[in-house]
């Protein structure tokens, strides 16, 4: 019994101990976090997006308007509106390595539509603070990590997400973060009862410790502190911090998780911390691409009226100037394209000031090789599937920094504005298609290429929602040294620092390699497919003759004298024109007509009438590169015996029967009426001459 006693007594000491040490140490328990994260849209000013209860139009939300505990952000958004939905996430950039050995650091997507996450203190009920509610929750939660000078908050962001430390400038910097020219830092604020610092130096956080990109064994991180807890307004206040993701702060690749979660701790270390409290996760958005570039569908009739329709590809090239294939820009959201809605200079770059609602874009097509392009379409040429947008001003060509001191040499500029009057284009996806744009006949400038696709807003000075490629500019007055280009403009006030590495800060003049050739800038311009950039194509395809069709991979079937020709892989060079005629029995003259565009595999289909009025058929196919024909005309040769019994008066129940006037009418009206079958011709035609001649008994 004594013995019973005694460790009766060990179990309650030692029970004791266990319970109190949980709560002298709380890095052994984690339950004194009690706030709200939410992930959130970013009003055009940088506020809060919130819709107004019984309104369908956002506006924004301000922290500083809130002064006492029943002034809190959720009370405003549960009574009076709501959140606005998370926006998706434009996702693109990594770091890599070209095949050519040229290492280049991330070229991320700018994001046009502003996000953030906002952290908040446990409200209580609509009157206030009641026992649900803890206006002292950031000063309690700091108070048990040692206070402010010992505390920092940390933001993981999603498995394959990271930051960007774009010149390599915060690993050994100073702390004073003011004297970084870097973009990659969030902004933030907060309600009167705290101060927040998340881009100045502040108890634990400096520029080393701000940002930390990810690892093989951990995420990125964000990181932020409280600086100053502001006493009597802290204590009456249900506080909120907003850390708002401006720009381009974090990126994801296009095979990034949905959704894409953020998880946030408090730490009183920023390196083997020994006290660690989970504050909450929130959704930061959807991963998406913003927008594709592709060649465009092809529709044409021929002669006679049959409509043919193809996916066009790659445009091949022999010599001389060529016109490209139809290439034209999707729309994949609603505001792919920042013109109107959510998205201002002030979310993209928060220097800019401007919160108005953007409403012009130029449209950059940046060439894999720099003298590709020789003339630029018109404006007519441009093309929108709806009213929401048009072409502000002539298309034209880089070719100089008098053409255009933003864009990359070598790209053609489409600028496109918002249409007055016309759809909003924040609620429609637009498709822009572009025609006729030459090709240089310059020998040196045909090659394989690739086209990749940036939107540009003027005013905050940065590609948006798209990574840009890089291409150069052989300066020559700095020939060690050329002149680089990345997503972001040389003289975007945010963007003076943000070349793409290139073996060294490009903006330096020491340590830059020397990227001159085309090789080199295709190599680095490939590396968008890497990076999660869909929004860029193979282009031209370099031929070294025009061979003759394959008539080996041509299918062809007869349907009432329409003819299907199919063209298998292979069939012709990938994106030529294919010209198909078909001619009646001994005539040298085609009875029908059509010119197609093959697909990048060489595949196609196309339609077109036969007359078989004469016996056999014949269709003739050939193919055209760069205005130079295939040197053989290949044939091939259609019986009229493939005539269906169906398309015969008597039909083919009663196949040998004698036709009457009747059965005539009856077969022409089943056909399209009597001008139809003879602007067709062919058997149709026949059928009818010759039932009539047999139902008047003149046969």
């Amino acid at each position: 019994m004594k013995n019973l006693r005694k460790s009766t007594i060990f179990f309650l000491v030692a029970q004791f101990l266990i319970v109190n040490v949980l709560f002298l140490f709380p890095a052994y328990n984690k339950s004194y976090a009690a706030f709200d994260v939410q992930g959130v849209e970013l009003f055009k000013n940088n506020n809060i997006c919130i819709i107004m209860a019984g309104s369908t139009t956002p506006e924004g939300l301000s922290l500083s308007g809130f002064t006492v505990n029943t002034e809190n952000v959720q009370s405003r958004i549960s009574s009076s509106g709501s959140l606005c939905p998370i926006p998706p996430f434009f996702t693109g950039g990594t770091l890599l390595t070209t095949i050519s050995g040229i290492t280049t650091q991330a070229d991320p997507t700018v994001q046009g539509l502003g996000r953030g996450i906002l952290i908040s203190e446990i409200a209580g009920n609509s009157s206030g603070v009641s026992s649900s509610g803890d206006p002292l929750g950031f000063s309690s939660l700091v108070s048990r990590l040692g206070g402010l000078v010992s505390t920092i908050f940390e933001i993981s962001l999603p498995d394959g997400c990271d930051i960007i430390d774009d010149d390599d400038d915060i690993v050994g910097a100073s702390s004073d973060l003011s004297a970084i020219n870097d973009f990659s830092f969030p902004t933030c604020t907060s309600t009167t009862g705290l101060t927040v610092a998340c881009n100045d130096a502040s108890n634990l956080l400096t520029a080393i410790t701000g940002l930390a990109p990810a690892t093989s064994t951990s995420s990125a991180k964000i990181r932020f502190t409280i600086s100053e807890l502001n006493g009597f307004a802290d204590a009456n206040m249900i506080d909120s911090i907003l850390i708002k993701l401006d720009s381009q702060d974090i990126f994801c690749p296009n095979n990034a998780g949905n959704p894409l979660t953020a998880t946030i701790v408090a730490k009183n270390a920023v390196s083997s911390p020994t006290i660690t409290e989970t504050i909450g996760s929130t959704n930061i958005g959807t991963p998406m691409q913003a927008a594709k570039l592709s060649y465009a569908a092809e529709t044409v009739t021929s002669i006679k009226g049959e409509t043919s329709t193809n996916e066009t590809g790659t445009t091949p090239v022999l010599a001389g100037a060529t016109t490209a294939n139809t290439i034209q820009v999707e729309e994949l959201n609603n505001e792919s394209i920042p013109i109107n809605g959510q998205s201002s200079p002030t979310i993209i770059n928060p220097s800019a000031i401007n919160s108005n609602e953007i409403s012009s874009i130029n449209v950059w097509l940046i060439p894999s090789s720099i003298n590709l392009f020789s003339s630029p379409p018109s404006t007519t040429d441009i093309t929108f599937s709806d009213n929401s947008l048009i072409v502000s001003s002539a298309p034209y060509l880089v070719m100089t920094n008098a053409d255009d001191l933003n864009a990359p040499v070598g790209t053609l500029v489409i600028p496109i504005q918002l249409n007055l009057g016309g759809t909003d284009p924040s609620a429609v996806k637009t498709t822009i298609t572009i025609k006729n744009l030459t090709l240089s006949g310059d020998t040196t400038a045909s090659k394989d290429s690739t086209i990749s696709l940036s939107f540009y807003e003027l005013v905050s000075g940065a590609i948006v929602n798209t990574p840009g490629a890089l291409s150069v500019f052989s300066s020559a007055t700095n020939t060690t040294n050329p002149r680089n280009f990345s997503s972001f403009a040389p003289l975007s006030t945010r963007a003076i620092s943000q070349n793409t590495i290139v073996g060294g800060a490009v903006n330096e003049g020491a340590g830059a390699s020397q990227i001159l050739t085309d090789p080199d800038l295709s190599a680095l311009t490939a590396r968008d497919t890497v990076l999660g950039t869909p929004q860029i194509t193979n282009f031209t395809k370099v031929v070294s003759s025009v061979t003759d069709i394959d008539l080996t991979k041509i299918d062809l079937s007869d349907s009432n004298s329409v003819l299907t020709v199919t063209g298998n892989k292979g069939a012709s060079i990938g994106g030529a024109k294919v010209k198909i005629e078909s001619f009646a029995k001994d005539q040298t003259t085609a009875f029908d007509s059509v010119t197609i565009t093959s697909k990048s595999d060489g595949s196609f289909n196309a339609k077109l009438k036969a007359d078989f009025s004469k016996g056999d058929a014949t269709v003739s196919l050939k193919q055209t590169v760069s205005k130079i024909d295939s040197q053989v005309i290949i044939t091939k040769t259609v019986t009229a015996s493939s005539q269906s019994c169906e398309k015969t008066v008597c039909g083919c129940a009663n196949p040998n029967c004698s036709p009457n006037i009747t059965s005539v009418l009856t077969f022409i009206q089943d056909n399209g009426g009597l001008a139809q079958i003879v602007t067709s011709g062919g058997v149709l035609l026949q059928e009818v001459i010759t039932s009539t001649k047999k139902a008047l008994g003149l046969s």
